[in-house]
C-alpha cells in the first residue's frame, strides 16, 4: 500500500464497522441508508488513510484482515463514544448524532482547539488555518446542534458552556482514538510510533516514571513522549479527554473517579520524612505524637485528592497540626522546602528512599499507619491503550515484578 494520506472521518468509521458487522457492502448500505457506492468509497478512503487493506473476500463475505481487526476494534470504541455524546445531548440527541456523523474531522479539530486554547486566533495558529475558518466552524456547529458550545467573552476569547465542554471532551477522545488507529497499523508492521503522554503525581515524578520512560525510548526511539506532573483532578481531566494516555500514582484516590480502571504495580508504605539532619531523625528515644506538635507540614494540594488523605492519617495517629499546612504540587519545591527547614511531609516510602540515597532526606522513625498504599497505573475504562501506552505499561509491570522479587530476596 502507498504511504497513508488524508484524515479519517466518522463517515468512514461508521461504514467500516457496519461492513465488519454484517459482512458485505449491500447489507451495510441498507443499514446505513446509503448507496453501495458511497459505502465502498468510504471503505477505500479509510484504507487509503490507514495505508492498509481492511477486508478480504472469504466465501462471499468481507472479513477483516489482521490490520482490519485492530482498526475495527478501535472504530467501535469511537462509535461507543459518539453514542455516549449523543445520549448526553438529551432532547437534541438526533441533532448531535447528525452533527457527529457528518462533521468533517478538520471542523472537529478546530472546535477542540478552541476548547483547549480559549482563543480563535490561538486555535487558528495551532491548526494552520484562518481565524475565519475557525469562527465559521463554530457558527455552523452551533447552528446544526441548535445549542451554544461556547460563551463569547469578547476580543476573540471563548469559554465552553457546560454542555459544550461535555460534548467536545468526548470529541477530543474520539479524535485521539482515530490517531491511535493509525498507530495500531504501524505496530502491526513492527513500529511503535506516535505520542505517549504520561500523567504522574509529584511522588512519581522522581522515580518509576523516568526510569520506565528511558527504557521505552530505547525500544521505540521514534516515539514522542510528554510527562505531565499535576494534581489528580487535572490529570484525570486529561485522561478522560484522551490528552493523557496513562496516569502513574497512588491508586486509592483514583478509585473515587468514574470511568477508570487500575493496575497495581507496587505495595508501598506511607511514611514521614524530612531533611537528613532533622532533629527528629536523630532522636534516640521512641517518638510520640507530642513530638510533632510544633511541626509545619508540607502536604499535597487538597485538590490533588478527593479528600485530604494524608491529613486524615496524621489525625488518626494522634498528630494535630497546629501551624497551617503548606500545600504543594511540585517534587522539586517539596525537596527544597524540606532540605532548608525543619518542615516534614507524608508520602511514599519509595519516593523517600530515592532521596535518602542522595543524602538529602531521611525517614522519621514514627509508625504513621500499617495500611498498604498501592501504587500503580490508571487507565480509561472505555478505550484500549495505544501501542505506545501498551509498551509503557509492559515496561512498568516488568520493573515492578523485578522490584518485588528483589524485595522478597532481601527479606529472605
Amino acid at each position: 500500500m502507498k504511504k497513508p494520506d488524508g484524515v479519517l472521518g466518522m463517515r468512514q468509521i461508521l461504514c467500516v464497522t457496519q461492513v465488519a458487522r454484517v459482512g458485505n457492502v449491500t447489507r451495510a448500505a441498507a443499514a446505513l441508508r446509503k448507496s453501495q457506492g458511497a459505502v465502498s468509497k468510504a471503505i477505500a478512503q479509510a484504507e487509503r488513510v490507514l495505508g492498509t487493506g481492511l477486508f478480504a473476500g472469504v466465501r462471499g463475505q468481507m472479513v477483516p484482515t489482521d490490520a482490519g481487526k485492530l482498526v475495527v476494534a478501535r472504530f467501535r470504541a469511537i462509535e461507543t463514544l459518539a453514542s455516549a455524546a449523543t445520549s448526553e445531548a438529551d432532547q437534541r440527541a438526533s441533532r448531535a448524532f447528525q452533527f457527529l456523523t457528518n462533521a468533517s474531522t478538520k471542523r472537529l479539530q478546530q472546535l477542540v482547539a478552541l476548547l483547549d486554547l480559549g482563543s480563535i486566533d490561538a486555535a487558528a495558529v495551532r491548526l494552520g488555518v484562518s481565524r475565519d475558518a475557525v469562527y465559521k466552524s463554530l457558527r455552523e456547529a452551533e447552528h446544526l446542534l441548535d445549542a451554544s458550545l461556547f460563551h463569547h467573552l469578547g476580543a476573540g476569547r471563548f469559554v465552553a458552556t457546560p454542555g459544550g465542554r461535555t460534548l467536545l471532551t468526548r470529541i477530543k477522545l474520539m479524535l485521539a482514538e482515530m490517531q491511535h488507529a493509525l498507530e495500531d497499523v504501524a505496530e502491526l508492521r513492527g513500529r511503535t510510533e506516535g505520542r505517549l503522554t504520561v500523567g504522574c503525581l509529584p511522588s512519581m515524578a522522581s522515580h518509576i516514571v523516568p526510569d520506565a520512560t528511558v527504557e521505552v525510548l530505547r525500544r521505540a526511539p521514534q516515539l514522542s513522549v510528554a510527562l505531565i506532573e499535576g494534581s489528580y483532578d487535572e490529570l484525570m481531566e486529561g485522561l478522560q479527554s484522551g490528552e493523557i494516555d496513562v496516569i502513574v500514582g497512588g491508586l486509592a484516590p483514583a478509585r473515587d473517579f468514574p470511568g477508570v480502571r487500575t493496575i497495581t504495580l507496587i505495595d508501598d508504605r506511607i511514611v514521614i520524612f524530612g531533611r537528613a539532619a532533622h532533629p527528629l531523625a536523630r532522636r534516640r528515644r521512641k517518638l510520640s505524637p507530642a513530638d510533632f506538635k510544633s511541626i509545619r507540614w508540607v502536604l499535597p494540594m487538597r485538590k490533588s485528592l478527593p479528600k485530604p488523605a494524608f491529613e486524615s492519617l496524621l489525625a488518626r495517629a494522634g498528630i494535630r497540626a497546629e501551624l497551617p499546612v503548606v500545600e504543594n504540587a511540585s517534587i522539586a519545591a517539596l525537596n527544597g522546602l524540606l532540605a532548608t527547614s525543619d518542615m516534614l511531609t507524608v508520602g511514599s516510602a519509595l519516593q523517600m528512599q530515592l532521596e535518602e540515597q542522595r543524602g538529602v532526606l531521611k525517614e522519621i522513625p514514627f509508625r504513621l499507619t500499617s495500611e498498604i498504599w498501592q501504587t500503580g497505573i490508571v487507565l480509561r475504562e472505555s478505550t484500549v491503550p495505544s501501542p505506545a501506552a501498551r509498551l509503557f505499561l509492559d515496561v512498568l509491570q516488568t520493573r515492578a515484578t523485578a522490584r518485588r522479587a528483589t524485595s522478597r530476596q532481601q527479606r529472605a
